[in-house]
């Protein structure tokens, strides 16, 4: 299943919070988390991706948890309440599917 939110980051550079969307899920085939961070424009729409799992070495995924929770709070955004554990729980019960959920 994929999760995706939306929420602003801290900037403290320009002194504004910009909007982050955060896709992440688990992928049951790869046995490894994926995730993509994207700084939204004006309109909410795509305008830069800031991170993909898709450049990591170890074959485009993380491979726990708490790794994306990291690569998540590097980027200053603050996870809805019960997300990360429903990405444990679809991790724990192999649940991987074309459903999205949008928090």
């Amino acid at each position: 299943m994929k999760h995706i939110f939306s929420a602003p980051a801290a900037d403290a550079a320009a002194g504004s919070a910009p909007t982050l969307r955060i896709d992440a899920g688990w992928d049951r085939i790869l046995q490894h988390f994926f995730l993509t961070i994207w700084q939204l424009d004006a309109q909410g729409n795509q305008a830069e991706m800031l991170y993909t799992t898709l450049s990591e070495p170890r074959g485009g995924g993380l491979q726990s948890l708490d790794e994306l929770i990291e690569k998540v709070e590097a980027h200053q955004v603050e996870a809805p309440e019960g997300f990360y554990e429903r990405l444990y729980l679809d991790e724990a019960f192999e649940e991987s599917s074309n459903a999205v959920k949008f928090w």
